[in-house]
């Protein structure tokens, strides 16, 4: 803490008060580091949003707040970094939702943060608080600001079809870049096979036979369109029973070549799953009814 109160002095020993909250584990102090210098600072709060509306209404989020980017700092990526690192901490407590109160009158922060995938709870709160200025002048402030919160992590299901000349089905979802296989959430209720059977009908149009359906595997990735988000998915094959077509939201459908051959990490279109599990799987050669690598979860 000294080499961050000498590099980074502050008037109010901000940086004192902060690491000694972490005393009994209830928050961490972040610090981004270059070399010697810090760039910037933010606080987990692992017991929960601060404001008292916040709390009642998500009980169950790891608020980050307090973050803060040195003003010579500022445009080099340093929120973005230490937002990335609180994600991952909660990631690394298997939490999986990270919330933000973002003040009304600093549109900034809060589009940096709807671009990270946050999204507007609708809930606002209100925090008073006191400062010192570069002046030495205590002032008092009351804030008014609304939580966003981001899920961390999600769970899919997903569907590899292959044609008679054995390239793979991928599908683009309407605005966005990259391709990735047919499927998606798993409903209330739903069995992971009939989510897989409804997302292929609703997604390509065609009708698979729950019997036809095996588990090639369970694996987790970055998500493909949300920064930040990681997926698990359990992957299923299944025969080809048509001639699909993009309906709903898919607004291209792609054959992928599944050729030793082609550098697959290399296409920046292609999924993270697809590229880190599910195309090693099928040059492989490892088929249906292969079992998840995290046992415990009924795919039926």
């Amino acid at each position: 803490m000294e080499r961050l109160r000498v590099a980074w002095p502050t008037r109010d020993d901000v940086h004192r008060f902060h690491v000694g909250r972490t005393a009994d584990g209830s928050t961490t102090y972040l610090v981004a580091w270059d070399g010697d210098e810090p760039l910037g600072v933010g606080v987990l709060n692992w017991t929960g949003p601060v404001g008292a509306r916040a709390r009642a209404a998500h009980p169950d989020v790891v608020e980050l707040n307090h973050l803060q980017v040195r003003a010579g700092s500022r445009g080099r990526g340093v929120g973005s970094a230490l937002i990335g690192a609180a994600e991952q901490a909660v990631r690394d407590r298997g939490l999986d939702r990270l919330a933000v109160g973002i003040a009304d009158d600093n549109p900034d922060a809060e589009r940096l943060y709807r671009r990270l995938g946050y999204a507007a709870t609708g809930v606002w709160d209100v925090t008073e608080y006191a400062w010192t200025d570069d002046r030495g002048v205590r002032r008092e402030e009351r804030e008014r600001h609304q939580l966003l919160v981001k899920r961390l992590h999600l769970f899919v299901v997903s569907v590899t079809l292959r044609n008679t000349a054995g390239d793979l089905l991928l599908v683009r979802k309407r605005g966005t870049d990259r391709f990735m296989l047919p499927g998606g959430k798993v409903e209330p209720g739903e069995t992971h096979v009939a989510a897989a059977v409804r997302e292929v009908a609703e997604e390509v149009g065609l009708d698979l036979s729950p019997g036809s359906v095996g588990l090639l595997g369970r694996w987790s990735a970055g998500a493909a369109n949300e920064p930040g988000m990681v997926i698990t998915s359990d992957v299923f094959t299944a025969p080809l029973p048509g001639e699909p077509a993009a309906s709903a939201e898919i607004e291209e459908l792609r054959w992928l070549p599944i050729d030793p051959s082609i550098d697959h990490a290399a296409d920046p279109s292609l999924s993270p799953m697809l590229t880190e599990h599910v195309i090693a799987v099928l040059l492989a050669g490892q088929g249906g009814g292969r079992q998840p690598h995290h046992p415990g979860a009924n795919p039926a």
